[in-house]
This record gives structure tokens, C-alpha cells and sequence, in this order.
């Protein structure tokens, strides 16, 4: 190993290049919209499993899978935490063992089950954030599902990354039989051009920018015609209900389950980095609307999870993307389930 004149290792210095370039890259590649190409599994007993990206358990009476959609390496703070210092953002990461200057940027999505019902809670990014994403169609092959048999999706918020998928690289369908649930306010915004230049006007990097405006202009107006509004919180099932949580997106939603005295909040964007923000809850990212909101938004759901010892899934967290919320003297804690067979 090699030392370079400030006195660290050439092998540390290449690391962190090579993280910083996988960050731009990422980027880069969504800017491209490329499509993404899903690994198929191999063929053979089990063989399936390896890679399979899908988590499956028994809430209740109710059966929860978890599909991962993909992941990527992003830029750090200068993107999701844009008014932490540095210095500590560096620090948490290091304490979590992750990179200093970027981010291990997840997507899961999640499908609800009782008896004939089944509810997708957001479509994954599809093919327009580039080739780290677009896996859930592989998620569902992998969990024996067919797409065809989903008869509910209910979208968070009108970011890409939780509405693309509904629409294949075909730009047809990909769930032929669902009927799909927005908050009215929230597609109301995000349906209307003035979404788009308020993106254009915003912080947000140009080349997510871009990503968000094709996605935008391609799958809304082709999934309008199934679209289902809802006001307010509402249940959408037995034990499925769509509950307000403004400030990522002007009416942004999470969903909350619930199977006798077991809960599951399917945090959506409320926290983007969980583990992060349950330290730090002030911590904000380029793409909040109403950051002011979301921190208040943020901290009454996880003060709820916490004394009610809900199940916590975020959106953006590595997968599974399942824990629990534990309460600290000064904020939160996000503890990561142990996996079950």
C-alpha cells in the first residue's frame, strides 16, 4: 500500500474516486433514460432465489412482499442532505460503514395481500432512471406473481420513481387490470404543465430534471383513464389506508397497514436516506417542496412509529427496507429487521 503526500493510502484516494465517479455516472445515466436490462434468473431448482429481490412475510392475516426495483450509487449530501454539515454527514456515513461522499440509493415497492386482493403500493421507476432500476417486473417473476392479477396501485406522489413503472419499456401497461389511486390534489399538480416548470425553476440537478420531465409527459396521460382520486386519509381496503403526509410533494401520502395489533407504514419519501434522517431529522434533500413540512411531516410519523412499535418501510432504503423506529434522547433510531427464511 502507498502513501500519497498528505499521508494517506493511494488505495483510499482511488476508492473514494471511483465513488464519486460511480455518483456521476449515476446520474449521467439517468439524464440518458436508458432501459434498464434485469439479470433473468437462472434456471434450475432455487435457482431463482439468488438475486431474487423480493422479501415476502405474514403481517396479521395479511401476506407483504417487498420488491426491490434496483439500486444505484448517487451523490451525497449535495443532494440529499443539503443543509448538513459536511463534516457530519461524513461521519454518519462512516458510522454505517457507507461511503463518505455518496449514497446507496435503493427503490422497494410493496405488495399487500388478503384473500383475492392485491395491492401494489408504487410502480417503481420503469425504464426512465437508468439501467440500476426498472427490476421490479423481475421481483414479481421471481415472487410467482403475475402482473395481470394486481387489481390496486396507489401511488405515493408524482416523483417518477414511484409512478414510471406502471408503463414498460413498450410504453404499454404493465398492470392491465389495476386501478390506480392518487391523492386528487396530487395529481391535479403534477398533471398540469406548471409541474414541469416549477421543476425547471428548482434545485433539483438538471438531469433528474429531465428524468422527471419525460416520465411526466409518457405516463400520466396514458394512465389517466384508470386513475382513482382520493381526499384526504381514506381506506382503501381493510386494513389498507392512505394517509396524508405533505412536504416532499405538495400532497405526498404514505400508506399504513394494519392486521389486528400489527402495523406496517409504508413510509414512502418521508424519510429518502432512514437511517439518516432518523438521526437527523432536519436533514433535507433538493427535492423537498415544502421542506419546512416535511421535517414536521417527518418527525410526527416517526414519533408515532416509535411509541405504537409500527413496522417502518422506506422507500429509498437498502433492501429489504424493513425496521423498526426506536426513540434516542435527542431524536430516532432506524433498526433494520433480522431477515427470516
Amino acid at each position: 500500500m502507498t502513501k500519497t503526500s498528505n499521508g494517506r493510502s493511494a488505495d483510499v484516494t482511488r476508492r473514494q474516486a471511483m465513488q464519486g465517479l460511480t455518483a456521476a455516472t449515476a446520474v449521467t445515466a439517468l439524464a440518458s433514460g436508458a432501459v434498464a436490462q434485469p439479470v433473468k434468473p437462472a434456471a434450475g431448482p432455487g435457482a431463482s432465489l439468488h438475486g431474487a429481490s423480493f422479501y415476502r412475510f405474514k403481517l396479521g392475516d395479511k401476506q407483504i412482499t417487498i420488491l426491490a426495483d434496483g439500486a444505484s450509487l448517487f451523490p451525497g449530501a449535495e443532494v440529499f442532505a443539503v443543509n448538513a454539515d459536511p463534516a457530519q454527514f461524513k461521519a454518519v456515513q462512516a458510522r454505517a460503514f457507507e461511503p463518505e461522499t455518496s449514497v446507496n440509493f435503493h427503490m422497494n415497492t410493496v405488495l399487500v395481500e388478503e384473500g383475492n386482493r392485491r395491492i401494489l403500493v408504487d410502480a417503481g421507476a420503469g425504464h426512465f432512471c437508468g439501467e440500476g432500476f426498472g427490476r421490479q417486473a423481475l421481483a414479481l417473476k421471481n415472487a410467482g406473481i403475475d402482473a395481470a392479477s394486481i387489481d390496486t396501485i396507489v401511488i405515493t406522489h408524482g416523483h417518477p420513481d414511484h409512478f414510471a413503472g406502471l408503463l414498460g419499456p413498450d410504453l404499454k401497461p404493465r398492470f392491465p387490470n389495476a386501478k390506480i389511486v392518487w391523492d386528487e390534489r396530487e395529481w391535479a399538480y403534477w398533471s398540469t404543465p406548471g409541474a414541469i416548470a416549477d421543476l425547471q425553476r428548482s434545485k433539483i440537478p438538471p438531469a433528474f430534471v429531465e428524468t422527471f420531465s419525460k416520465a411526466i409527459r409518457a405516463v400520466l396521460p396514458a394512465t389517466a383513464a384508470r386513475n382513482e382520486y382520493v381526499s384526504g386519509q381514506t381506506e382503501i381496503a381493510p386494513g389498507v389506508t392512505f394517509l396524508p403526509a405533505p412536504g416532499h410533494t405538495p400532497h405526498s401520502a404514505v400508506v399504513l397497514v394494519t392486521a389486528g395489533d400489527k402495523q406496517l407504514l409504508v413510509a414512502s419519501d418521508t424519510t429518502v436516506l432512514v437511517q439518516q434522517n432518523a438521526l437527523h431529522p432536519e436533514w433535507i434533500t433538493v427535492f423537498e417542496m415544502d421542506a419546512q413540512q416535511l421535517v414536521a411531516t417527518r418527525r410526527r410519523l416517526l414519533d408515532r412509529a416509535a411509541a405504537d412499535k409500527i413496522l417502518w418501510l422506506g422507500y429509498h432504503a437498502p433492501f429489504p427496507a424493513l425496521g423498526h423506529i426506536r426513540a434516542t434522547t435527542t431524536a430516532w433510531e432506524f433498526v433494520p429487521v433480522s431477515w427470516r427464511w
